[in-house]
């Protein structure tokens, strides 16, 4: 599968604050020593595979969170964002990386994801990193979303394994657009 890879320059400013429609909630979840997925959500690999790279600290800080949203106390949306770690080798040490995005099929278009990224960069970016977003890219909805936050396209990838085991592989860069 092809990826396109978005980011928002470190120079540009968190702009608005944002704000979720009316009737939803936001949280966002750390791990803790046994708190290995958010609260609602079920435990999936991933979440394990996170938890540990966070607690060995392999990841570049202690930035790895998950954004939940909830409507009527179901979880309609998550967002994880992850630090820099050696999987993502086109990112800097202060950068975030923003993935692993689901928004339950009957809350789509009401800018649940939009917030999420604009949560990230108001909130949790740090001040010399950037913030990336990874799509494939037949992923049109997640496309916009990615240009509705502002974030700018910067090169098209791929994700390569490692060992022959996709968890361990690497997203790499392979085109940039022209200047």
């Amino acid at each position: 599968m092809n990826y396109v890879f978005y980011s928002l320059p470190k120079d540009s400013g968190p702009g608005p604050a944002p704000e979720l429609p009316p009737g939803y909630e936001a949280v966002l979840w750390r791990p803790g020593l046994i708190r290995l997925a958010p609260s609602g959500d079920s435990l999936q690999p991933v979440y394990v595979f996170w938890w540990l790279l966070h607690h060995l600290r392999v990841f570049s800080g202690r930035g790895y969170a998950v954004l939940i949203i909830r409507h009527g106390g179901r979880i309609v949306h998550r967002s994880c964002v992850l630090p820099y770690h050696v999987r993502l080798p086109f990112m800097e040490r202060d950068d975030l990386f923003v993935w692993n995005v689901w928004t339950d099929p009957a809350h789509r278009g009401r800018g649940l994801a939009t917030y999420a990224l604009q949560y990230v960069v108001h909130h949790l970016r740090r001040k010399s990193g950037k913030v990336w977003y990874v799509v494939g890219e037949d992923n049109a909805p997640s496309v916009r979303v990615a240009e509705k936050a502002g974030f700018v396209r910067v090169g098209e990838g791929q994700r390569k394994e490692c060992l022959g085991l996709g968890f361990l592989g690497t997203y790499v860069i392979i085109r940039r657009p022209a200047p």
